[in-house]
């Protein structure tokens, strides 16, 4: 895998008078699945959406391979040239499209000719096991299928990371873990580096080997998924430390 690693600097995000992220500094590199832990609120999928270039920064500067693409109040590089998809917590998939018609509007900002989206989505398909749904509209589909929609139009644009923002809420604990072992399989047969966000530290620790903690909007702790569940003293990972040492 090329090296590819997003760095914020002192990024901080407002909207309106609410402040989402204060004076984030973080970088992500590719290769090393990550976690990003916290609470509700705590400024996890803005993050997220300021590295794909849905939304500028109010102030800082967000760099790809030591490039600016984002800046104060301005996105310079936009989301389909860097790099990156993103599965979001609702899914967003158009309830009036196909799944197919989904999955390619994945590709709609590229340049692939014809014949080049169809393999792309078809391969897509196949690969997230939904290719036998393909003339479904969301509606019509199982939760878990709805999933691994969602993850076939991310995987179509072949990214560099692959970003995940709390897409297993309101699914049973079964499916989740189904649906978390193949994500692992599919990033590792791809060479994709996933971003899992996600208030749950059982979710991280199946499928990342690196977490960042955030707090208020901030970087709070960082370091490998054993290391902190061990020794942080952060929300949620004590909680999650307390409830493992009730079950054994």
């Amino acid at each position: 895998m090329s090296e590819h690693t997003f760095e914020f600097v002192s990024v901080t995000k407002f909207y309106g008078r609410v402040r989402a992220v204060h004076d984030l500094s973080l970088s992500l590199h590719a290769g090393r699945h990550t976690a990003v832990l916290g609470p509700s609120g705590c400024g996890k999928s803005t993050l997220l959406r300021l590295l794909t270039g849905l939304e500028p920064p109010s102030s800082g500067t967000i760099l790809l391979n030591g490039r600016t693409i984002s800046q104060s109040g301005d996105v310079l590089i936009p989301p389909h040239q860097r790099g990156a998809a993103m599965v979001f917590q609702d899914l967003a998939l158009w309830p009036n499209l196909t799944v197919q018609e989904n999955v390619a509007l994945g590709l709609s900002g590229s340049r692939l000719s014809r014949q080049d989206s169809a393999r792309r989505i078809n391969e897509a398909l196949e690969l997230c096991r939904i290719a036998q749904v393909a003339k479904r509209l969301p509606g019509q589909l199982s939760g878990g299928q709805q999933q691994r929609a969602a993850l076939a139009r991310a995987l179509a644009v072949r990214p560099v990371f692959l970003l995940l923002d709390e897409p297993f809420s309101g699914i049973d604990l079964a499916l989740k873990a189904k649906l978390l072992d193949e994500i692992r399989v599919l990033t590792a047969a791809l060479r994709v580096t996933l971003i899992l966000v996600s208030h749950d530290p059982s979710d991280a620790l199946a499928v990342c080997e690196y977490a960042v903690v955030m707090d208020n909007g901030t970087v709070a702790d960082q370091g490998s998924m054993p290391e902190l569940l061990a020794t942080s003293s952060l929300e949620p990972l004590r909680t999650f430390r307390s409830v493992q040492q009730i079950g054994k």
